[in-house]
Parts: structure tokens; C-alpha cells; sequence
């Protein structure tokens, strides 16, 4: 009988694996001497191979979860008023008459180019105006005689072919969109700028019912000055202090939508 024959199935099996052990090690160091005699160029590509390799199959960092946290920002009126003058501010112009240079009032710039809206009140075309800006320039002023049904007159900062002063200009909002109650700044002052906090107590609309005619409020101006405007909240002007419509410290102002057909 053979040697196998004479082996059980446990020696059988202990055999095999004895003779896997001994093969795995040949076949290593073979490899081994194999690869010490290959060219150094092929060793680097074989270990590009693996490193590359290895890139791809390790996952990348999950990224941390992003956590949305809600906070609840309290903004007080004041703050509000603070940042709404602060806007307009370098908008506004002091107008003076004649070579005494008489103070006219206030006016509101409302282009870059240096478009000025102002009271009509007591314009004379046959007068030299010059206007004063916040930083302190002065500028001679253009006009466009006004219309009779007007309320305002329309001026023009008129500069040097070298001067390319673009100027900051007021942004308007939409006087149909006041409500009774609204919080409003109006911007008053004679020799220097001054304000004063309201709400608007009367929406007055002309006799269709359509469009909006006067706004009046409850701000006391005491150093007032024709032409100066009334805020809204958000800095935006939704009317202009004009003499046509009553006393000028009485509160009411021209709603700012009329003044932009007269602009169109």
C-alpha cells in the first residue's frame, strides 16, 4: 500500500497545509530576487501604480455637518431713524439767493449728476443761486423756470468741464404706500441741519380718490426750512415740505409721487 494510504484524513489535511507553507515561501523570496534584478524605472511605476491605487480607495473625510443656528436680532427705532439720516445726509443742499446770498432753503440732490428739487416759493429766474453741499462745496445752479401749477422748481449743480464729481443722490419711495400711524423724519434746519420724529396722522387723496394729495403728521419743525424732506424708515423720501400747501411748520408735505411726474 502507498503512503497516502496509510495516512488518516487528519494527517491528510495537516500535509496539504505543510506543503501550501512551503510552496508561498519559494514563491515569495522568488519574487523577491525577481523584482531586486527589475530596472529602477519599472519599481517606480509599480509603486505610482499603488500609490494611485490607493487614493481611490481610501474615502475622503466626511465632511462636519453644517448647523443652522437662529438668532433673534432685536432693532430699535432709534437705530433705525440714526441709519435713515445718515443716508440721506449728503443729499441734501443749503440754496442761497443773490450776491448776499440770502437762504433760500433746502434742496434735495436726486440725481448723480447733480439734479436738484427745491420749494418753487418765492423763485425769481432772474437770481444767481448757489447751493452748498455737506462736505461744504459750493456750486452755482442752473434752473428750468417752473410750471404755475407747480409746487417745486428743479435746479442743476453746474460744474467745470473738468470736475467729475458724481453726487450722491436721495432714493424715493412710494407715497401711496404710507399708512395712517407710520413713523416719519423730517429734515428741517436754517444754518445747519436739524430733525424731528413723527407719524403721519392724515392720508389726504384729491377728489377721485386715486392719487394721493397731501400728507400731514404730527412732527413739530421748529427750525423749519421750506424744501426739506420727510423719511420714511428705511431712508427713503416720501415727501417734501413745499409752502403751497399750507404753513411750512405745520407739518404737511407734498407726497413724493407728485414731484416724480414733474420730473418725467
Amino acid at each position: 500500500m502507498g503512503i497516502m494510504e496509510d495516512l488518516n484524513k487528519t494527517q491528510i489535511v495537516l500535509l496539504c497545509l505543510l506543503v501550501s507553507f512551503v510552496t508561498s515561501i519559494g514563491t515569495g523570496i522568488i519574487s523577491f530576487s525577481l523584482l531586486s534584478e527589475v530596472p529602477q524605472a519599472v519599481t517606480q511605476t509599480i509603486n505610482r501604480v499603488v500609490e494611485r491605487t490607493i487614493e481611490k480607495v481610501v474615502p475622503a473625510r466626511v465632511s462636519d455637518k453644517t448647523i443652522t443656528k437662529e438668532t433673534t436680532v432685536v432693532v430699535k427705532e432709534e437705530d433705525l431713524i440714526i441709519d435713515a439720516i445718515g443716508k440721506i445726509s449728503q443729499s441734501i443742499v443749503q440754496i442761497k439767493a443773490g450776491s448776499e446770498e440770502t437762504f433760500y432753503g433746502l434742496g434735495l440732490i436726486v440725481s448723480k449728476e447733480g439734479l436738484i428739487v427745491a420749494d418753487k416759493k418765492l423763485f425769481n429766474s432772474n437770481v444767481l443761486y448757489k447751493a452748498t453741499l455737506a462736505d461744504g462745496s459750493i456750486f452755482s445752479l442752473s434752473s428750468t423756470p417752473p410750471k404755475n401749477s407747480s409746487s417745486v422748481v428743479f435746479f442743476n449743480l453746474v460744474k467745470t468741464k473738468q470736475d467729475t464729481t458724481v453726487f450722491t443722490f436721495a432714493v424715493f419711495g412710494d407715497s401711496d404706500k404710507l399708512q395712517l400711524g407710520q413713523s416719519v423724519i423730517a429734515i428741517a434746519g436754517v444754518n445747519s441741519p436739524s430733525v424731528a420724529t413723527g407719524r403721519i396722522s392724515m392720508l389726504e387723496k384729491n377728489a377721485d380718490k386715486t392719487t394721493l394729495s397731501l400728507i400731514k403728521t404730527d412732527v413739530v419743525i421748529k427750525d423749519t426750512a421750506s424744501g426739506g424732506p420727510i423719511l420714511n424708515l428705511s431712508g427713503e423720501v416720501v415727501g417734501l415740505n413745499t409752502a403751497n400747501i399750507t404753513d411750512i411748520q405745520s407739518g404737511n408735505f407734498t407726497p413724493i409721487n407728485l414731484i416724480k411726474t414733474e420730473m418725467k
